[in-house]
């Protein structure tokens, strides 16, 4: 019995990097979620934003291209300056067509902004398995709508 003493001790180093680890999956997973629900936050406001650009000259509902793409980079532009270095990446992606019916009858326009928001955030205990940032990305599409109630849409 006296020879076992001790034993045990090399096992202890082992055991605290893998329970150190483990937290860290937990934490930082944790971490991780949130970053992804936070960028896709963003995606889709810089997305609304670009959506408000409608041209008041046109009696269709009709986007303004630069302008829908000045109001996705202003939003970006205060989203990095309030974001702490962990946003990396907002654009404008582009405007792409959809489909409206009114009356039976269906219209392909292009009205529907995408935006791209991208960020980087650092680890805490995941960090001493050598990984020191983790990723997320979120992308939106918005469109402005016709109308009030559905009689209004047409």
């Amino acid at each position: 019995m006296e020879r076992d003493r001790g034993s045990i001790l090399p096992l202890v180093p082992v055991l605290i990097i893998i329970l150190l680890l483990l937290g860290g999956l937990v934490v930082d997973a944790g971490r991780d979620l949130n970053a992804r629900s936070q960028a896709q936050s963003y995606a889709e406001e810089a997305a609304r934003a670009g959506a408000t650009a409608i041209d008041p000259n046109q009696t269709d509902l009709t986007l303004l291209p630069d302008l829908a793409r000045r109001r996705v980079d202003a939003y970006c532009t205060a989203v990095r300056a309030n974001s702490r270095d962990q946003v990396t990446g907002c654009e404008f992606v582009g405007i792409s067509p959809t489909t409206t019916t009114c009356n039976g009858h269906a219209e392909r326009r292009s009205i529907v902004v995408e935006a791209r928001v991208t960020m980087r955030i650092p680890t805490t205990l995941l960090g001493l398995a050598g990984v020191s940032e983790l990723g997320a990305t979120g992308d939106a599409r918005a469109r402005p709508y016709e109308g009030i109630t559905a009689a209004d849409a047409c």
